[in-house]
């Protein structure tokens, strides 16, 4: 069996595509989890856990992600069914094709929504009204920017656009290009921020705060979130990488590349760790939506240089935020383009009106004197749980059965494209991926949770 070509082009080369996924991979997780999970744990614990569980369980996974899109060169649908049907399975399997795409869009809709909040603190911070606040008033101002549906719409609308445009160019002159001009700018800024905060000694950074353990590298609760963040961190169950695999050439080595893309993220989200870290001197400003749209404000010095740095810094969000959505926005499109035959602006535009129409039901939640830390379940909430914690944990474990177990050998061979790191990449995916998913999975619909419960 040959890997088919691409009725639609390839990647311009393995590079464009190496920042591509980073980008898809480096999204606003980031800065809203990464760090705040380093410090919960301790860095030296959680990088431990994180690394291994990205060794054994993401990197084996993305690369099946990979092959099947590259060997299904179309929207997931119809991919999945033509792949089973080839293997000699049921084409029900388009329905695990269809929970992603529905996946893909649930996602963006209250991810564009929270970037519109990013992108409304930079517009912040290039005015200089960020810096040298006191705490009430950054409270203040982000209850306010949430509690306000008419502000969240605004900003939510613009993102949504921005990222219908990109899109609408191409999956080569959008995409690729996108990526290929912010994601190595980006790296670049993150590293040159840390290196000048680093050097600054006003007050000097506590570090053992940051890397000495907070909890025993046994404790269930540091493994499930370093197995949730691999998932996470890589993009599996949402379609994403899958889409991203049908522009990939025929020769492109699976497992070295994603082995790049993860090294990348990696040093991504500990510069940005220790930006954020050297900005409050060492100490916790918080944690997730708190760290960066309340703790960082406050951590931003007075004057020209916080206005320069509260810039940089939000600026970067944005950019991680709109790397991602693209790729996100593009399962969608793809997915409008071969199934209704529509154009791509067509379809993008189409996908994005429908997608932010969603993402306004998510801006209910936040409608009167809310935060984001209210105790009743909301529209934003359950769409969180049904995505995050339930369909995209749920996809990539049927991924991992259908690449490493249903379909037979010759295919599977067919699918990874090479000959060398073939019985690696099958014995990781058999194995600790695959009870890796499983374990995901059971965290997501409260098994060890009812547990802990009965145990303790």
């Amino acid at each position: 069996m040959h890997i088919p070509e691409s009725r639609t082009g390839t990647w311009s080369s393995n590079r464009a595509f190496i920042w591509v996924a980073v980008g898809s991979c480096v999204g606003m997780g980031t800065m809203l989890r990464f760090p705040a999970q380093m410090q919960a744990f301790g860095a030296i614990a959680f990088l431990s856990a994180y690394l291994l569980c990205l060794l054994l369980i993401a990197w084996p996974i993305l690369a099946a992600e990979w092959g099947l899109g590259r060997w299904m060169r179309g929207d997931l649908v119809s991919g999945f069914a033509n792949t089973a049907e080839t293997a000699g399975l049921t084409r029900r399997w388009r329905v695990l094709g269809g929970v992603m795409v529905v996946t893909a869009a649930m996602v963006l809709s209250y991810y564009s929504v929270i970037a519109g909040w990013g992108m409304a603190y930079l517009v912040r911070a290039v005015g200089g009204v960020l810096n040298a606040q006191a705490l009430p008033a950054l409270v203040n101002n982000y209850q306010e920017l949430v509690g306000e549906p008419e502000r969240g719409l605004a900003w939510h609308t613009l993102f949504m656009v921005v990222t219908c445009v990109v899109v609408s160019r191409g999956f080569r002159s959008g995409v690729e290009r996108l990526a290929m001009r912010v994601l190595p700018a980006s790296m670049l800024v993150v590293s040159l921020l840390a290196l000048v905060l680093l050097l600054r000694n006003d007050p000097p950074p506590d570090w053992q705060a940051l890397l000495a353990p907070k909890t025993s590298l046994l404790a269930l609760d540091l493994w499930l979130t370093a197995i949730r963040e691999a998932f996470i961190t890589a993009g599996l169950g949402l379609g994403a990488m899958m889409t991203l695999g049908a522009y990939l050439p025929s020769d492109l080595r699976l497992l070295p590349t994603a082995g790049i893309v993860i090294m990348l993220d990696i040093i991504f989200g500990v510069l940005t760790t220790m930006v954020l870290f050297l900005l409050g001197g060492g100490a916790s400003t918080g944690t997730g939506f708190e760290l960066v749209f309340v703790g960082l404000p406050q951590a931003l010095p007075a004057g020209l240089s916080g206005v320069l740095i509260g810039t940089l810094v939000y600026g970067l969000l944005v950019v991680m935020s709109l790397t991602s959505a693209v790729v996100l926005l593009e399962v969608v499109t793809r997915f409008a383009m071969e199934r209704w035959r529509h154009t791509r602006i067509d379809a993008a535009t189409t996908s994005a009106a429908v997608i932010w129409a969603l993402g306004v039901a998510c801006l209910w939640s936040f409608s009167g004197p809310a935060s984001l830390d209210a105790e009743q379940f909301s529209i934003f909430d359950a769409l969180i749980v049904a995505t995050a914690q339930l369909a995209a944990p749920v996809s990539a474990l049927a991924v991992c059965v259908f690449a490493g177990r249903m379909i037979p050998p010759d295919l599977r061979r067919a699918v990874f494209g090479q000959a060398r790191g073939y019985s690696v990449w099958a014995a990781l995916l058999r194995y600790p991926a695959r009870v890796g998913a499983v374990v995901i999975v059971l965290d997501a619909i409260g098994v060890f949770k009812a547990i802990r419960a009965l145990w303790f």
